[in-house]
């Protein structure tokens, strides 16, 4: 489409400035226009000089002049009043500031037209002052909510008003105290600390630069015990609807707990980018209010007695504003003018015309004049036509005034815009071929080839522009201006060159912190374009790189970012950037890691030991919080110490919390998501819990002696934390049992507690309560505990040996009646040893092999026992050694081993087998059975069997066999001297022990092994000759077992054949 010699632009002369604004020659001559827009009210107090202002230009010089009240106003003839020189500006001085008060407008006049400035109200007022009041004080009981007014004087312009006391300090507000827009200082519930008699209500006039206070109030709070939960209530407004022209009112509410306030908006949503919550969330504020935000608002006060609301109708109105405003222009003589006046507000402002400041209405009708839909419309102007037309709105909210010149001349065309001109675009951009003219009258012009392609565009100020460009598109172009006295032309050169592109740009990253990420950028550019280059950019900011960090690394292909933290991440534009454009590829980059630290940590709603806890969560670093954990210190129990109270759930920015009583508690919240958990949060303000009686009692109470007339108490002490008071005692009590009667008692700080005096083993009831200042615990579990042991008072009775068999007996005996125990059965001891005859019906005692463990297996028993009869190991459960050589002497001799508590998986069982018995390999039995078999077959180790175990016992293959006395936690009780002896023995059966001879076969030789295979010595360190010589035995009538002691006699013979220290122990016995 383009001629080889490139484009031409032909314009006639154009003065269509619209985009920019006009600027005449000063050489010209030019219609008044108003400079300055002054305030539209003016409030003055006797202190302050009047100011009036009046700014324009115009060549010729203006004239002008000022109406007041809708009369001429002669500043030369008012005292005081004085004028600026060149200009309308009034100054009055404050010696007759009173007497000026009124509505004021100034007109400025050239022989072009009349410019009109807005309507300024001048009010005066006297230096404000609180009137004279009688102030009653201010009675109410604690958690009632009351009002404290405040009522300030009125002005044009309201005061800021402040609560403080009388040292001048600001009355502390919170969700529970607060000023509201009135005002007045609110309070949703007082606390007896409230008491005080210095509210004082400040009011600051700006204007006047005065403070003034009101007379003092008295809050008396009558304190109680009995403080009752309300529901809230809303105190302003009252009732349950309102409706507002302009939204910006508080909400004091009251109750107990202090309500808190929610707002929302019920027809949409609240436009938060221009929503502040203030005052506690009192008040909402809406910023730059459209008519969009017309709807209703709620307000809701809630607390843990129910729910207030209230809902706002607002409606939007506005003062008036510009939709189209009218323009000066210049124009030529033949034109038609049409100033358009069009302007929104609600409500609907009243717009009128006028024409070189007289209304529309007074001005003589002229033909070519006329209002239509709004717009003053001349028709055919000539020179003598020029004028300064005013249009003005006015609603209940404001008035909008405008001038707007119309400028009636003929003058040559003349272009602004230097020729030759140099332009460059890169393919597909648009570009601003510039023709700037001046002149009148303004001709249509006409359309030269590159007018005629869609893309091309000329604008009223005579720029062309051109859209889409391509390479064709290059070349010289030419625009021309004229009009009836001359004609103008200037040329231009237009170079199309190739797009900057970005070919692979950065990805978005989540990266975790102190990682390490790098951005690519690969960039091509037109190879004729030799300024180039690639910048990086962070949320519209440049990164550079720095000789004294190492955090960004720039080459000509990436940006590398080293150690990330969260004031890393944001959105990387690599740029690629020439002269004439510029190709942009973005990535956003996120760092993920733990949540940052909760802030704003605050108490509330505080009652009894209840508090509520809430918090703002802090940043979440880009990986959501799952949930909050609050932690206490207790600063009297465990200063410095931090426990975990509470969590709740991430999207719960608060706690209830209920504390123990006697503590001093502070709180902080950690925050948790995928990557662990915060810093701690600052600490909270202290609460202080009362103190309370104790809520449990001591655990581990026993009661036992530890001689033979006393008891000793103990129990295990409560932890510090349970003692719900600075000091803890205990109150111990006791009884003897199954008695009733009256409880002793004592209270002690610590255990163990001694009860003394007490007569010998018996029971006694027993119970520890904790008390401390404020009270008991809870009434304790009754114990029974026993007084101190002594030595057991009775012997075994109607001890009796029976012979079952050549290689069995049968052992048996009457325990001793309860009372003479004076302890705890603890079992019996059976003493047992090898016999060998020295007559008839008499036994004599050889010494044993000394005893060692024996290693205990299951075995058949013919005393069969249930199924499920466990076998015993004594290397296991039973360890002891036994002492050697048992013995029918003085008991104090027998072997002290206590074998050791029963296994736990053995206590429930009532028979065990011990087999493979041996004299050097006896075995411990945990039994209380008086009845016990010995069975072995002839020619095998000795087996048992035992039926209801219980305690310790002692079996082996021995065939002596004595009884010990009971035992018990006492020493043992000193054995009889002498022991009497039955006359006459039961002859034994025929499978019992066999007449004793050097030739015969004896039939328990297999069980006389000795230590390290050995044959002890009679006369050794363990034969009976240590324990005082030989021991006569004989049997009863009923087989019973009687052993004669005898004293220590030196070493004897054992009997006719008995060799003395060299004979082997032997295993046998006579019969009669």
């Amino acid at each position: 489409m383009a001629p080889a010699w490139g484009w031409l632009l032909q314009l006639w002369a154009l003065l269509l400035a619209l985009a920019e604004p006009l600027t005449i020659p000063k050489e010209l001559l030019q219609p008044p226009e108003m400079m300055e827009q002054p305030a539209e009210k003016v409030v003055v107090f006797p202190s302050d000089d009047i100011v009036l202002r009046c700014e324009a230009t115009g060549n010729p010089p203006l004239m002008f002049r000022w109406i007041k009240d809708g009369h001429f106003f002669d500043p030369r003839r008012e005292a005081g009043v004085t004028v600026v020189e060149g200009s309308g500006t009034l100054y009055i001085n404050n010696s007759n500031t009173g007497q000026h008060q009124g509505t004021y407008r100034c007109y400025a006049s050239n022989g072009l037209g009349t410019a009109m400035g807005p309507e300024i109200h001048v009010i005066t007022e006297s230096t404000p002052q609180w009137p004279k009041e009688k102030v009653t004080p201010f009675e109410v009981e604690e958690g009632e909510s009351v009002v404290l007014p405040c009522d300030p004087p009125i002005s044009a312009v309201p005061p800021k008003i402040y609560w403080l006391n009388s040292r001048i300090v600001h009355i502390m507000q919170d969700e529970r105290v607060s000023m509201g827009q009135d005002g007045y200082l609110y309070f949703a519930n007082v606390l007896a600390t409230d008491s005080r008699p210095d509210y004082i209500c400040h009011a600051h006039y700006l204007g006047p630069r005065t403070i003034i206070q009101k007379e003092p109030l008295e809050l008396r709070v009558k304190p109680t015990n009995s403080v009752k939960f309300r529901q809230p209530r809303l105190m302003v407004p009252r009732g349950e609807m309102s409706s507002y022209v302009a939204l910006r009112g508080g909400q004091p509410g009251s109750g107990i707990p202090t309500p808190s306030v929610e707002w929302t908006r019920l027809n949409g949503h609240l436009p938060m980018e221009r929503v502040t919550f203030e005052n506690s969330q009192k008040t909402l504020r809406i910023r730059e209010v459209v008519e969009e935000d017309e709807g209703e608002y709620q307000c809701t006060a809630r607390n843990t007695q129910g729910i207030a609301r209230h809902s706002y109708t607002v409606a939007v109105e506005a003062a008036p504003y510009w939709a189209q405003q009218p323009q000066s222009r210049v124009y030529g003589p033949g034109e038609s003018v049409r100033l358009d006046c069009s302007v929104y507000g609600k409500p609907t402002p009243m717009v009128s015309w006028w024409i070189n400041g007289v209304p529309w209405r007074e001005l003589v009708p002229e033909p070519g004049r006329m209002l239509r839909s709004g717009a003053l419309i001349l028709s055919e102007v000539q020179a003598n036509d020029s004028l300064v037309a005013q249009c003005e709105a006015v609603n209940s909210h404001g008035r909008l005034l405008a001038n707007a010149y119309v400028y009636v001349i003929q003058l040559p065309v003349k272009i602004l815009t230097a020729d030759g001109q140099h332009y460059a675009v890169v393919e597909n951009q648009t570009v601003f071929l510039h023709c700037r003219t001046f002149g009148a009258p303004v001709f249509t012009p006409q359309m030269e080839p590159a007018l005629l392609d869609e893309r091309a565009m000329v604008h009223t100020n005579g720029t062309l522009e051109l859209s889409h460009a391509q390479r064709r598109d290059a070349g010289p172009y030419m625009c021309r201006a004229q009009n009836e006295q001359n004609n103008a032309t200037i040329g231009a050169q237009l170079q199309v060159k190739g797009a900057t592109r970005i070919e692979r740009g950065p990805q978005s990253a989540v990266v975790k912190k102190s990682s390490n990420v790098t951005f690519e950028c690969l960039a091509r550019f037109d190879e004729t374009i030799q300024e180039r280059r690639v910048e990086w950019w962070r949320d519209g900011h440049p990164l550079w790189e720095s000789d004294d960090s190492d955090k960004y690394f720039i080459d000509p292909t990436a940006l590398s970012i080293a150690n990330v933290d969260y004031a890393d991440q944001g959105v990387y534009s690599c740029r690629a950037r020439t002269a004439l454009d510029e190709a942009q590829a973005s990535a956003e980059l996120k760092v993920v890691g733990r949540p940052g630290p909760v802030s704003d940590v605050r108490l509330s709603e505080q009652e009894d030991r209840r508090v509520k806890l809430t918090w703002t969560p802090g940043d979440d670093h880009n990986s959501p919080i799952e949930k909050f954990v609050v932690e206490v210190e207790d600063q009297i129990r465990e200063p410095g110490v931090w426990h975990e109270i509470s969590t709740v759930p991430g999207l719960q920015p608060s706690a209830h919390l209920r504390l123990p009583p006697y503590g001093e508690f502070r709180f902080r919240v950690r925050a948790t998501n995928y990557y662990g958990r915060s810093e701690p949060s600052p600490i909270s303000a202290p609460v202080h819990t009362s103190q309370a009686a104790p809520e449990r009692n001591p655990k581990g109470v026993s009661g036992e002696g530890n001689e033979t007339n006393n008891m000793v108490i103990t129990w295990q002490p409560l932890a510090r934390s349970d003692w719900n008071a600075p000091e803890l005692s205990y109150r111990v009590q006791w009884r003897l049992k199954d008695r009733g009667g009256r409880w002793s008692e004592e209270t002690v700080t610590s255990p163990p507690f001694l009860v003394t005096d007490t007569p010998t083993f018996v029971s006694y009831e027993i119970k520890v309560q904790a008390v401390n200042p404020a009270g008991k615990g809870p009434d304790p579990a009754t114990v029974v505990g026993y007084s101190g042991e002594d030595v057991p008072e009775g012997y075994p009775e109607n001890v009796g040996v029976e012979i079952l068999n050549s290689t069995s007996v049968l052992v048996s005996w009457t325990p001793p009646s309860k009372d003479k125990l004076r302890g705890h059965l603890r079992g019996f001891r059976v003493i047992g040893g090898a016999a060998v005859g020295r007559g008839a019906g008499s036994t004599r005692v050889s010494p044993a092999p000394k005893l060692q463990p024996h290693p205990l297996d299951p075995v058949p028993s013919p005393r069969s026992c249930p199924p499920g009869t466990p076998a015993l190991d004594p290397r296991k459960s039973l360890p002891h050694t036994l002492n050697a050589n048992p013995t029918l002497q003085d008991p104090s001799h027998a072997p002290q081993d206590t074998p050791a508590p029963l296994p736990q998986n053995l206590q429930n069982h009532s028979c065990f087998h011990c087999g493979n018995l041996t004299p050097a390999h006896p075995c411990i039995l945990p039994s209380r059975d008086p009845c016990f078999p010995l069975l072995s077959p002839p020619g095998s180790p000795t087996t048992c069997a035992l039926q209801n175990p219980e305690v310790p016992q002692l079996l082996s293959p021995l065939r002596g066999w004595g009884i010990m006395p009971p035992t018990n936690s006492a020493p043992p009780v000193k054995d009889k001297e002498d022991t009497q002896v039955d006359s006459e023995a039961r002859p034994m059966k025929d499978e019992t022990f066999g007449e004793y001879s050097d030739n015969e076969e004896k039939p328990f030789s297999s069980s006389q092994p000795s230590l390290n295979g050995e044959v002890k010595a009679l006369g050794s360190d363990d034969s009976l000759a240590d324990y005082g010589g030989s021991v006569d035995v004989q049997f009863n009538e009923d087989g019973s077992f009687i052993g004669q002691y005898s004293g220590h006699k030196g070493k004897e013979a054992a009997g006719n054949d008995s060799s003395g220290a060299t004979s082997p122990v032997t295993a046998t016995a006579a019969l009669e």
